[in-house]
């Protein structure tokens, strides 16, 4: 196998990208492919000061802009400002490219603009921010720049199109969703590798074991009519927590007290939720992995309301027979929705009425939560094993 570089866009916090990212390069596998000693390199374009701490020193993390740039960058994209720059990142960050004859890179926002080197991107998400209409991308954002966008697209589309029908560049999706999007946009087939699941320990059956879990095949809530609602994640603008935030009002103003939510996270809209005062709120902030699992167990329902390409979090309440009410399109899409611990919201803009409907009806649910079949399923389709075979068909 040849020397490949390894490219991330850029490292603000520790996702569901940047592990899966982690675990694939230091994975037996491809060791020697993707470093040439003890320590592989992943170049990006900016991160903050301890991304590589958090790392444990596994991988060596190498920002074009590091240092306090790098975290302004980190907190301006937080605040959606800081997307306005994608397009001239976009440049930076295939120039560097270029300089290396094979490279693998796992974005959300890289377009190439060329095809002198052979590129194998592996999208986390599809990059929206190139449509002529960024809404979806730069939220409450003046109007005007719509046509900054707009003109960084009528420069490069063509370069853009001929890099992509390049057989030098592999496009790789995460999901038939970020699929589809592609072949509407640019008419590039891709193939789609599922994302790993099972990371730092998660990969045990006996942490979801039915010894562990409780697993009567009963109404949602034990019987009891208190609910308890769970959110695992950054608490962050994509995430959706607004619908959460008018879901709580909603129930604090109609004084229904007979539904509680527990947040394991944290992100700058943790002070929005806070101020609602609803009654039965609990926060507790970053917790370490195996917390987490040990929380779920009191928790009847996990939520998964972002419009994202994925989603590990429904999966992972999936594997502790959780049930999960979660915006059908997404990875969820291509597991099959029809499982009995999924409960699908279709549409976001009517998502605050949507789950507060589904809320107050939860004790006439009956979800399963003594079959294995689905929990199976998941361990065929997102494990490392699989994501690593199909790779390594590609970088052989």
């Amino acid at each position: 196998m040849s020397k490949i570089s390894v490219f991330h866009d850029y490292f603000c916090e520790v996702g569901g990208a940047e592990l899966v990212l982690k675990v694939l390069v230091t994975h037996y596998t491809f060791k020697k492919t993707f470093s040439k000693g003890r320590v592989v390199k992943i170049k990006t374009l900016f991160a903050t000061k301890d991304i590589n701490y958090r790392f444990q020193r596994l991988v060596n993390v190498q920002p074009i802009f590091a240092g306090k740039l790098g975290n302004w960058l980190c907190k301006m994209f937080k605040k959606n400002v800081g997307k306005l720059l994608t397009p001239f990142l976009n440049l930076i960050f295939d120039r560097k490219i270029k300089l290396h004859e094979v490279s693998f890179i796992n974005t959300s926002f890289y377009l190439p603009l060329s095809n002198k080197s052979k590129k194998i991107i592996y999208y986390h998400k599809f990059p929206t921010w190139f449509l002529s209409n960024p809404s979806t991308y730069l939220k409450n954002m003046p109007f005007v720049f719509k046509w900054f966008f707009s003109l960084f697209m009528l420069i490069f589309h063509k370069q853009i199109f001929n890099a992509f029908s390049s057989p030098q560049n592999i496009v790789i999706s995460n999901s038939s969703k970020t699929a589809y999007l592609f072949y509407k946009y640019w008419q590039k087939h891709s193939e789609i590798f599922l994302p790993i699941l099972g990371l730092q320990g998660i990969y045990n059956k006996d942490l979801y074991s039915d010894n562990n879990i409780r697993s009567k095949k009963t109404r949602i809530a034990k019987i009891y009519n208190h609910i308890k609602v769970a959110y695992i994640g950054r608490m962050e603008k994509g995430k959706n927590l607004e619908c959460v935030k008018k879901v709580i009002l909603k129930l604090k103003k109609n004084a229904i007290d007979n539904i509680s939510f527990g947040f394991i996270g944290k992100g700058s809209l943790l002070k929005d939720i806070k101020k609602t005062k609803y009654i039965n709120l609990r926060f507790y902030g970053w917790v370490p992995r195996q917390k987490v699992f040990n929380l779920l167990k009191f928790y009847d329902f996990v939520l998964s309301l972002g419009d994202e390409a994925f989603g590990l979090t429904s999966f992972e309440a999936l594997l502790f027979k959780k049930a999960v009410i979660g915006y059908a399109y997404t990875g969820l899409y291509d597991f099959g929705m029809l499982q009995t611990n999924v409960i699908p919201i279709y549409n976001l803009r009517k998502c605050s009425n949507l789950l507060y409907n589904k809320l107050l009806q939860a004790n006439k649910l009956r979800l399963n939560t003594k079959d294995n079949i689905y929990i199976e399923k998941i361990l065929k389709l997102y494990n490392i094993k699989q994501f690593v075979s199909k790779l390594k068909f590609y970088i052989s």
